[in-house]
């Protein structure tokens, strides 16, 4: 998936590792903290956002085989929720 991190008055952190994929059975597939030089490339990055500025790239988010995936959540590194997507029913499964 693509990425875009914005802060706004403060400095956030960004990073890979805040992202996980989560199934309909409470599954968490996190964000693999790893290189791979075949994945695609912007790849998100991992800092500090400025105040004011945006980052943004592709993370992978592995999971298992035909595992059904219904959504993507972001936390912060504490491990509570900042936001999550719903994905579409054929995502997986």
């Amino acid at each position: 998936m693509r990425a875009k991190t914005c802060a706004g008055d403060v400095s956030v952190e960004a990073g890979w590792y805040l992202f996980a994929a989560h199934g309909p059975s409470s599954e968490r597939y996190p964000a693999p903290a790893w290189d791979d030089e075949r994945w695609p490339r912007p790849q998100y990055p991992q800092g500090t956002v400025d105040p004011g500025e945006c980052v943004d790239g592709w993370l992978l988010i592995p999971v298992v085989v035909a595992a059904p995936v219904t959504t993507v959540r972001l936390s912060d590194p504490d491990g509570i929720p900042l936001g999550e997507w719903r994905l579409p029913e054929e995502v997986g499964g």
